[in-house]
């Protein structure tokens, strides 16, 4: 939040108590990052949940190209927070592993691999319809063409007098 002293100089304030997320017990060196999802649901990621860092190349049925993914993975090698389309160089993520003081998993950032593989030896690592491209398509698909049939039916019932 900023606030403005004489409309000229700016000085951040921290936000008042209450309206930011509280100081939890394992605050400090450990907290993280606290991002929002995209319900306004809030997570906090502490260090010590992060094992290691990992940067596959996903092949995926909607892009031609292979993308890069930055993985932060837990012990269980379940990951914890993924950036999709996060196209970094082998320096970046070596840099981001050197801060969360992690090692950077070279196994798993050198394969090339798909997103229903990576599904199933990361967990949480790509969603659901990301894994499954066809299933998808046929759920989507369907039901449009079940709207499209009734909506002919109904006006063709419809008849229009002069």
């Amino acid at each position: 939040m900023r606030s403005f002293v004489n409309s000229q100089t700016p000085t951040l304030t921290p936000p008042p108590r209450g309206l930011g997320p509280e100081p939890s017990p394992r605050a400090g060196d450990e907290a993280w990052a606290d991002p929002f999802s995209q319900m306004g649901c809030q997570s906090v990621i502490f260090r010590s949940d992060i094992a290691r860092v990992a940067c596959p190349l996903v092949s995926s049925f909607a892009l031609p190209a292979v993308e890069p993914r930055l993985l932060l993975l837990d012990a269980s090698c379940r990951c914890v927070l993924g950036l999709r389309r996060f196209y970094p160089s082998d320096d970046d993520v070596v840099q981001v592993a050197a801060a969360l003081r992690v090692p950077f998993d070279v196994n798993l950032a050198t394969r090339l691999t798909n997103a229903t593989r990576l599904r199933r030896t990361t967990p949480r690592a790509v969603s659901w319809p990301e894994a499954h491209p066809y299933l998808t398509m046929l759920g989507l698909i369907l039901p449009g063409l079940v709207f499209a049939s009734l909506a002919v039916w109904v006006l063709d019932g419809l008849q229009i007098t002069r």
